[in-house]
């Protein structure tokens, strides 16, 4: 068996890199450029031993699964078993993927799974950055979704005998007050209208806010200067925290003027109206 050193150690190195990169974007623990180009040295220069040491069947995947455990503790620093043992699994769930893309290619090209052929260098580092790019994003939007679910809450709303359920997000950065510190919460048109069914987007336009329960007009400092926000109250609201219950009388919300559906809320919570429940 032929074994080129130099494109061998090229691919493997690059594969281990990728996987260790990849695994750091979920389990965003340490990010150490050098623990990484170690971790990927080993992986590639065992990738190496493989055919000189000639192992096969169950020792073969025995030795690969100690290897794969070995790079998880170069890459990643923990006095934790239980994390080590996560990182590992991780490690080896994310090289199943590259793996299993691998074959696929594989065979999409040559249409068997001989080895007789082998993939190309250049096609193998331009699919490893596709892949990793791909995963790169869940990962991303997975955690950012795990962040903004810690800020949103089951919220009930009581106005003229109507209860509308739906979820809100907590702001910190929500400091809109009335003109007595009251806290304002923010809602989109959308909830708006369910809340007051007897007010138009063209009353809105026009400022005409007699439909609306306490309905004013407060004045707020922008980037740009000073711009005016419709404010108005409703009967309650219950605000739902695990088991714990927060309930507001006679609470104050504004109509949004910036988009909040893209929070999945309908609405934006003030952090002073929970604290003063």
């Amino acid at each position: 068996m032929v074994v080129y050193v130099e494109q061998t150690l090229l691919e493997n190195f690059l594969v281990t890199y990728c996987v260790v990169s990849i695994v750091n974007l979920f389990i965003k623990e340490s990010k150490s450029l050098t623990r990484k180009i170690i971790a990927s040295l080993f992986g590639a220069m065992m990738a190496l031993l493989y055919p000189i040491l000639n192992i096969q069947g169950l020792m073969l995947l025995i030795l690969k699964l100690c290897v794969g455990y070995i790079i998880t503790l170069f890459a990643y620093k923990t006095k934790s078993q239980k994390k080590q043992l996560f990182f590992y699994c991780m490690f080896m769930f994310v090289t199943a993927i590259y793996g299993g893309i691998s074959l696929m290619i594989h065979f999409s090209i040559y249409g068997n799974f001989t080895g007789e052929q082998k993939l190309p260098t250049t096609l193998i580092i331009v699919v490893l950055m596709v892949v990793t790019y791909f995963l790169k994003q869940v990962a991303s939007r997975l955690y950012q979704k795990k962040q903004l679910n810690n800020f949103v809450y089951k919220v009930i709303i009581n106005n003229h005998g109507k209860q509308i359920k739906t979820t809100a997000y907590l702001d910190t950065g929500n400091v809109l007050c009335d003109k007595d510190q009251k806290p304002i919460s923010l809602v989109n048109f959308k909830l708006f209208s369910l809340l007051n069914k007897n007010t138009s987007a063209i009353d809105l336009f026009k400022k005409n806010l007699q439909t609306l329960k306490n309905g004013r007009l407060i004045k707020v400092k922008t980037l740009t200067g000073v711009d005016e926000v419709i404010v108005f109250d409703v009967d309650s609201i219950q605000i739902l925290d695990g088991k714990t219950i927060y309930k507001i009388l006679n609470p104050s919300f504004a109509v949004s003027k910036v988009k909040i559906s893209e929070l999945g809320c309908d609405m934006v919570l003030n952090p002073k109206q929970i604290k003063g429940a």
